[in-house]
């Protein structure tokens, strides 16, 4: 049968020692799914091997919190400690050195700091191999946890469960909730030796667990009469496994100590049935079903009707697109590219349209400078524009709200050469707006009330206008602020529209084992081989592309959503920045960091979709600011918060030590007051830097 292998940051280092043990064993590896020599994805055999960090880019440590989750082990693990000679220690406590402290953000050391005073003092003797276990074990439960854990902040129990769990604590009588469930402090996990249950219910007073059967996620015996059909949810397991799986777990409990009062779907719905008092008190609940988040993703519907937009000729507006055509190869013999010629304004601070050269992403008034003035060394540079119209002109394809708010800024259409129209009845506003819905409620859950609401009234104020700004319910009880669901609610929302632009032209590797295989990859006129890697005398890896005429046009990929997103996006930037004008120190996609002073303009801050909010803590400021480029920027702040942000470079408190604020500051203030042609270098050193080698399989 197929089997899915989960592993978190796969990709990292975990699949090159299974790449290495499969190709010394000369097991055959396919349908793989790699970024360089980082492999999200393969196959061996019935075996999928997948990395979770694909879809979670959290720590596994996150998970806990995101999820909702009951962490098995806490604590730290020495990876410095476990080498060959340590192999049977049992003693004290490693030193802590051997937890590699100097890797941890600031935060995390110190959380260290606390946990190895504890240890230390516990005086218990530390068996790495127990250690092992138990943090392993820890790793792969809550790696699993977010299948039934995610479910269970959102959808798990069913609401005919949840009735029977609230009728028992009806039954009760306590002046307050005691069975703990998915609405009410969220399941109750149960290790069990090297297993963990998630129980419905959960009586801590009266060490009781409360277990709902749904008859057909548990094979039940009535209700299914077929005992080897394929249970619904899992293609694995035969109704009467299932049963006797459930069996079991509740057997388990009992052996363990707790009570187990359990019904079957079935009995409720007949206890339901002939209990008026049970009807009664269900009215009375007024049970709200939660939340699916499937139900705002409807299949097969791109947008690309209500996004298609042709200019008016007339009026000299222009939209091309020619990354997508079915007949690629001859446009790229034959046609003629369809281009938009746009003169930019001599004066405008904060130019609005945007233009690619080489890789780079510019927004230039002069298209001959942004050619000429890059090439030449920073010092060499021209900054005096003397160039013509023609010169000046910028060629190229934009979304027509970009060039309408160009054209307000002083920018002139001098010639229209192609249009794509959307008519005005296949257009639609807030096309995504019901799954934007579905996780702005969970982001803004988990962001916590505003800090203006502190007392009750200010907190039902404030979910009173989100419903009335936004038309999202907040749900009070969940209202907490959780950096990790926030994170993962973020990702949806921000990388949703990101599919219908994905380049589908991607980097393909395949392992050959047979000759003709290869001779027929080395033939083929429509890929181009990047690179081969002789594995073993058996086998050899390719890694190759389509040519970009042959190139795959994704079935699910709609360029003009993508477009128009991103388009609006800078749009929304621009408000501010058109607002500010020189007072604007840093941007970065939605985000400004300007210079104010009393009467001057402020950007408005609030609490809805589209608002800015501040950044900062409250009644905190920037004081000193510095820069040194995209994504390459720190501030101190009047409280002495002190940030520095580079790109590509890990601020851990080794990397901090090397590069910090102070080290950033003091490089731009010297490049300012003696500016020169040659770079400044810092030199970084990590001496827990692993290197990949493609060919042995081995980590360097």
């Amino acid at each position: 049968r197929e089997v899915i292998c989960i592993f978190h940051n796969l990709k990292g280092y975990d699949s090159m020692f299974l790449q290495h043990q499969l190709v010394k064993e000369e097991r055959k590896i396919e349908d793989i799914i790699a970024i360089g020599t980082k492999w999200l994805s393969f196959k061996v055999g019935q075996i999928t091997f997948k990395d979770s960090f694909s879809f979670l880019p959290m720590s596994l440590s996150a998970f806990t919190s995101t999820f909702g989750l009951t962490e098995l082990k806490k604590g730290f693990f020495p990876h410095l400690f476990h080498t060959p000679d340590h192999q049977d220690y049992v003693g004290a406590l490693p030193a802590a050195s051997c937890y590699d402290p100097e890797s941890m953000s600031n935060s995390k050391k110190k959380e260290f700091q606390v946990w190895y005073e504890e240890q230390v003092k516990k005086q218990h003797p530390f068996d790495l191999k127990q250690e092992l276990i138990a943090y392993c074990q820890s790793d792969d439960t809550v790696a699993v946890e977010p299948v039934r854990g995610w479910r269970g902040a959102q959808v798990n129990q069913s609401e005919v469960a949840l009735e029977w769990l609230m009728w028992q604590e009806h039954q009760l009588e306590s002046d307050s909730p005691r069975i703990q469930h998915v609405r009410n402090g969220g399941e109750k996990l149960i290790p069990a030796g090297p297993e963990a249950y998630h129980v419905d219910g959960f009586d801590s007073h009266a060490n009781t667990v409360y277990e709902f059967h749904g008859c057909l996620f548990h094979g039940c015996r009535r209700c299914h009469k077929d005992r080897k059909k394929m249970a619904f949810s899992s293609g694995s397991y035969t109704m009467e496994a299932l049963c006797q799986q459930t069996e079991d777990k509740c057997q388990t409990l009992r052996q363990m100590g707790y009570k187990v009062v359990q019904i079957w779907e079935c009995q409720w719905k007949e206890q339901k049935k002939a209990s008026k008092e049970i009807q009664d008190f269900l009215k009375e609940i007024n049970l709200v079903p939660q939340l699916n988040p499937r139900d705002a993703f409807f299949g097969g519907r791109t947008g690309a009707a209500s996004l298609y937009y042709k200019a008016n000729t007339d009026e000299g507006e222009q939209i091309r697109y020619v990354d997508v055509t079915s007949e690629y190869p001859y446009v790229k013999k034959y046609g003629t590219y369809p281009i938009v010629d746009i003169l930019p304004p001599y004066n405008l601070y904060n130019p609005l349209l945007p233009l690619r050269h080489g890789k780079k992403l510019t927004f230039p008034l002069c298209r001959k400078c942004v050619e000429d003035e890059s090439a030449k060394p920073m010092l060499g540079r021209n900054y005096y524009c003397s160039h013509g119209v023609e010169d000046r002109m910028l060629t190229g394809t934009w979304c027509t709200p970009e060039i309408m708010k160009a054209v307000e800024k002083g920018y002139q259409v001098l010639r229209i050469h192609e249009a794509w129209h959307f008519p005005p009845d296949q257009r639609k506003q807030g096309l995504f707006a019901p799954y934007v819905d579905t996780w702005l409620k969970i982001k803004q859950e988990s962001s916590g009330y505003p800090s203006w609401a502190q007392t009750d009234a200010q907190k039902e104020d404030y979910v009173k206008n989100y419903k009335a700004r936004e038309g999202i319910d907040l749900d009070p009880q969940h209202i907490k602020k959780n950096p990790g669901r926030k994170a993962t609610a973020k990702l949806m929302l921000n990388s949703f529209w990101g599919k219908f632009g994905e380049q589908m032209n991607k980097m393909k590797t395949k392992q050959i084992t047979e000759p003709h295989e290869l001779i027929d990859h080395l033939n083929d006129t429509t890929i181009e081989i990047s690179d081969v890697r002789i594995l073993s005398a058996d086998v050899i890896e390719l890694a190759y592309k389509k040519i970009e005429e042959d190139a795959v046009k994704g079935s699910k990929t709609n360029i003009f959503i993508a477009a128009f997103t991103t388009c609006q996006a800078r749009l929304k930037l621009y408000e501010s920045l058109e607002a500010l004008g020189d007072r604007v120190l840093y941007y970065d996609t939605d985000s400004v960091i300007y210079t104010w002073k009393p009467g001057q303009t402020e950007i408005p801050l609030g609490d809805y979709l589209g608002d800015m909010t501040n950044e900062l803590d409250e009644g905190d400021y920037i004081v000193e600011f510095v820069s040194g480029g995209a994504k390459n920027y720190g501030y101190a702040t009047k409280h002495g918060k002190i940030v520095c942000k580079v790109r590509g470079f890990s601020l851990n408190v080794r990397g901090a030590k090397q590069l910090n604020y102070q080290v950033m500051r003091q490089n731009i203030l010297d490049e300012i007051l003696d500016p020169q042609d040659e770079r400044r270098d810092t030199d970084i050193v990590n001496p827990r830097h692993f290197k990949r080698d493609p060919i042995a399989k081995k980590i360097k």
